[in-house]
């Protein structure tokens, strides 16, 4: 059954329609992206200004990762209707909206268009959750989908045994964006970027890994223990999905704030940390599911 929803995946991704529907897709909701962040900016409503030629492919190619890098595991995954819905379109907006504001919150120094950006990141996030799920289970074919009928696993029998997993998680979380960071602002003209830029206090750092690090296990979770497939493949997936998502997604678009080397290094430095973090925390939370299992159409 693993091998029949790989290729039912591989066959999905590469159909026309998939591919049509995709880019199709990215491209309308890069398009309301930039009509929206002129509406905040107070720029002029003109075609060069929402179309933004010099950055669309980039945004489009963004969106593009997301969705199909959303599209697997919503394929595998044991959970439909109702409880998938809300576990994708909390996945997009916790990784890719929620933790992004927050960041800004800490991190940077203007924070006029916080919210606004909040909220159109909040709907687009809606938008991309329907594209991923009207493509993965309307588009290609009815898949196989090997529904866990008993979620009790090993690792959920008692209180103690969540809490030292999530302090592990953090403690490690905490490592790795400590140990990438260093390096990466240890660089000559990273240091020289930002010497005449106010630096976060010690305070916000360690609140916004603290939060980062406890959203990101809370909205992966559900994947992690209702996804039937072996353990290592389970991890690469989940490394990938918090990587695109928390690193590429954001960091990948030119943007005003950073030049095009000091962007390319932070985002080296996220995808890192957070495909290491999403492999911790798929092989502290995602053992194998012992139970019945039964194949479902959906």
């Amino acid at each position: 059954m693993h091998h029949n929803n790989s290729k039912n995946i591989v066959t999905l991704i590469q159909s026309p329609r998939f591919v049509i529907t995709i880019l199709f897709s990215s491209i309308i909701i890069s398009i309301f992206q930039n009509l929206s962040e002129c509406l905040i900016n107070h720029n002029t409503l003109s075609l060069p200004n929402i179309i933004k030629l010099d950055t669309l492919g980039w945004t489009v190619l963004s969106i593009i990762l997301m969705i199909i890098i959303l599209t697997i595991p919503t394929i595998l995954s044991g959970m439909i209707g109702w409880r998938l819905n809300i576990s994708i379109f909390l996945l997009i907006f916790v990784l890719n909206t929620l933790l992004v504001s927050i960041e800004g919150y800490f991190f940077l120094s203007f924070k006029d268009n916080l919210f606004p950006s909040f909220l159109i990141r909040s709907f687009r996030a809606l938008i991309i959750t329907f594209v991923i799920l009207y493509s993965s289970n309307k588009l290609s074919f009815r898949i196989d989908k090997v529904i866990n009928t008993n979620t009790i696993s090993p690792y959920s029998t008692t209180p103690w045994s969540w809490i030292w997993r999530i302090v592990v998680c953090l403690i490690l979380y905490m490592v790795l964006f400590m140990v990438s960071g260093v390096i990466a602002t240890n660089i000559d003209f990273v240091k020289s970027f930002y010497q005449n830029i106010k630096q976060p206090t010690p305070g916000n750092v360690f609140t916004f890994i603290f939060i980062r690090g406890l959203l990101c296990i809370l909205v992966t979770l559900p994947f992690i223990r209702s996804i039937n497939i072996p353990l290592l493949k389970k991890a690469l997936l989940f490394g990938s999905v918090i990587a695109i998502l928390g690193g590429v997604k954001p960091l990948i678009v030119p943007n005003q704030m950073l030049p095009p080397n000091i962007r390319y290094i932070h985002m080296l430095e996220v995808v890192i940390s957070n495909f290491l973090y999403g492999i911790i925390i798929c092989f502290l939370f995602g053992a194998k599911i012992k139970g019945k299992y039964v194949n479902q159409k959906i």
